[in-house]
């Protein structure tokens, strides 16, 4: 007997068996942990039911009668489910709020028996997209001892239209916020113990989560820094947790990267970020370690005041195990991509736009000055408060373009595994460019991308508003110019930024692979590391080839202020002066082999590259008019350049002004002693804290 008849029963009426008006299954993909609402005409297509015909009721999944019209705390059921049958028109219908990290299907049935008695069940089924995110208060998100700071309900929902990208949402693009996701975040203080013993970590934050990554959303900044302990675990076959990932983190960025923007917070950073599991459930425990800043006669550990650590929300990648094309149309077998990993396993580049003295415009280095993955791992190690030291491993999951130049870019290469399939989306969000020019409290410019498409002009600005959270953005990658290379064609997907700061923190992709930008990797080896672009030789000259330890690497663009070396194949430089100019003692020196900051001016000429110095033998930048442009022997693939003069051409198409106001150049704050720069923290911190009240 159905669970609707024991209900309404008393003579059990005819179920048809086939759909009628509006009854047909419905689905309705959340990629939000915000509650969804949905009017009459969202869940049946229509205004009304027909003449006559009447709700009589709803069941949970088939299981069993719901006494009423609400669904809560059911086994099995992942969210709060309430039906207003009286709604038509644009009054909330149905309203679905989840509750936990969604991972399957809430299906609800509600029926309903037309003027002649026959009944009819319709199904409404709830699932979760190929990314969801969720806000630092969602009830699966178990915050230890934090407190939130936060205003009342801003009763916000997410969208119901189906044909977003999942991972946007109206409900974030258009909120003007590069702060707090959503306008909150929970404070959880790091106290240090009040003796000389060892810190004993214990939970901040823990959640668990089906799917195959997370990323846990958070802030940085360079004026004092925590650790974080990170442990992923999975249970067994016998019912025993599994610790399949544990490592640490420092929570600071470096202040001698990205320009004058020194002490300024970043928000809303995907800090910790585990990708790529097999699907199945994990639990995930995050720690807050303090450092150790000094000790006492004794050794024992001195600690720094204490530390908080913030979270904004969790992202959780493919939950769902089953999905159906139905369901998820071409975000069916969506993968992530990292574009920092992209441009280190030189599967893209950066190029950055800059115009000299006379208005030309030409290409800034091979990344561009605006960009910067915030990672320093020159800094050695660091002693932290569980004894012992760690690596100082930083925020490194994002790569930004724009901010001062306003020009930069990222070129890469796709190719359909199937003839006719596929699809592109990245995942960016705004930055304030406080980032870069240290003007605490400016106001933010608004920012866009656009890509270059076949005929040489640019697609139509997708504007990103002034919202720090990450979206997803569709690219219609076969608008793109097409590079035939072995064979094959490559779609050469070019995308700028000609007008404020994002961060690229991911691409989406389903049925495309992302190629190699160098075709003759059979004859050199090339490194390109978000600094600089560099090559080796495969082979000797009698053919046989050469270890990777013994590559010599060439071709690096250089710094005056650098000195340079090469050791087992690895090319490693040293800074020679500190931050005040000071030119460093011989044992001072710390050998770095993670990067070469860019030193030349890069031009492109038809398929030659040319480059010029920047700095002179003593430090200082060369002017325009006196710089002295060398070609660059180009056994780097052709295309590369072929796509910086393109970028140029289309940037010089475009109107400029014919004075252009130039931008305020702001002093380089002193980077002062430490308590001066924890004083500065404390004022930053105190003043966003109570901006808002």
């Amino acid at each position: 007997m159905l669970a609707s008849q024991m209900v309404f029963g008393a003579v059990p009426p005819v179920v048809r068996a086939e759909p009628v008006f509006g009854m047909g299954p419905v689905s309705f993909v959340l990629d939000q942990g915000l509650p969804l609402e949905l009017t009459f005409a969202d869940v049946f297509g229509a205004e009304d039911l027909p003449t006559g015909a009447q709700f009589l009721g709803m069941d949970d999944e088939g299981n069993g009668p719901v006494d009423g019209w609400i669904i809560d705390g059911v086994p099995g059921y992942q969210g709060h489910i309430q039906v207003w049958p009286e709604a038509r028109g644009t009054e909330v219908f149905l309203r679905y709020t989840p509750e936990d990290f969604l991972s399957g299907r809430d299906t609800v049935h509600l029926l309903i028996q037309d003027r002649d008695g026959e009944q009819t069940v319709k199904t409404v089924t709830f699932l979760p997209g190929s990314v969801v995110y969720y806000e630092e208060d969602h009830p699966a998100l178990e915050v230890i001892g934090g407190t939130f700071k936060t205003t009342e309900e801003d009763g916000r929902t997410q969208s119901a239209d189906q044909s977003l990208p999942h991972g946007y949402d109206p409900a974030y693009a258009t909120a003007e916020d590069v702060s707090m996701s959503g306008g909150s975040f929970a404070t959880i203080p790091i106290v240090p113990p009040p003796n000389v013993q060892f810190f004993q970590a214990e939970a901040a934050v823990r959640f668990t989560f089906t799917g195959t990554g997370f990323e846990l959303v958070t802030m940085t900044d360079s004026l004092f820094a925590m650790a974080l302990e990170v442990e992923v675990s999975r249970q067994t076959e016998d019912g025993q947790q599994e610790i399949i990932q544990k490592y640490p983190l420092i929570t600071s960025y470096s202040e001698t990267l990205g320009g004058s923007g020194s002490g300024v917070m970043i928000y809303q950073v995907p800090m910790i970020r585990t990708w790529g599991l097999e699907y199945g459930t994990y639990s995930v425990q995050i720690c807050g370690v303090p450092l150790v800043v000094g000790h006492d006669e004794e050794n024992g550990p001195i600690y720094g005041p204490t530390t908080y650590i913030y979270v904004d929300g969790v992202r959780i990648f493919q939950p769902l195990a089953d999905p159906t094309a139905q369901e998820y149309g071409d975000e069916l077998g969506a993968v992530f991509t990292e574009p920092r990993m992209l441009v280190l396993d030189g599967k893209a580049a950066v190029l950055g736009l800059e115009k000299d003295a006379k208005g030309r415009t030409g290409l800034v280095g091979l990344t561009g000055s605006g960009i910067t993955f915030r990672e320093d791992m020159g800094r050695g190690w660091i002693e932290s408060g569980l004894g012992g030291d760690m690596k100082c491993v930083e925020p490194n999951n994002e790569v930004y373009l724009g901010g001062v130049t306003g020009g930069n870019s990222m070129v890469l290469y796709v190719s359909e595994e199937e003839a006719g399939e596929g699809m592109l989306q990245i995942g960016l969000r705004d930055m304030h460019e406080d980032l870069y020019r240290g003007l605490h409290g400016s106001e933010n410019q608004p920012s866009s991308f656009h890509y270059l498409l076949a005929d040489g002009s640019w697609s139509q600005k997708v504007p990103v508003g002034r919202c720090g959270t990450e979206q997803y953005y569709q690219i219609d990658y076969r608008a793109c110019p097409t590079v035939a290379q072995d064979g094959k064609t490559y779609h050469q997907v070019l995308i700028r930024i000609p007008e404020g700061m994002v961060s690229l923190t991911s691409f989406k992709s389903a049925g495309l692979r992302f190629s190699e930008l160098f075709t003759d990797r059979e004859r050199n080896r090339y490194r390109y590391d978000g600094y600089g672009l560099y090559q080796s030789g495969r082979f000797t000259e009698d053919g046989s080839e050469i270890p990777q330890s013994q590559a010599v690497w060439q071709g690096a663009p250089q710094d005056p202020r650098c000195r340079y070396r090469t050791e087992d194949g690895t090319l490693s430089y040293v800074w020679r002066y500190d931050l005040q100019g000071k030119q460093l003692p011989e044992d001072a020196l710390v050998w770095i082999t993670d990067g070469v900051m860019p030193g030349f001016h890069y031009e492109t000429d038809g398929d030659r590259c040319l480059r010029a110095a920047r700095f002179d033998a003593y430090g200082n930048e060369i002017r325009a008019e006196e710089l002295i442009w060398t070609e660059v022997d180009s056994t780097v693939t052709g295309s590369l350049f072929r796509c910086g003069s393109a970028l140029i051409a289309a940037a010089e198409a475009e109107i400029v002004p014919e004075e252009p106001e130039l931008p305020v150049e702001e002093e380089e704050p002193h980077a002062g002693n430490w308590w001066q720069r924890f004083v500065a923290w404390l004022k930053e911190l105190f003043r966003l804290m109570f901006s808002g009240l």
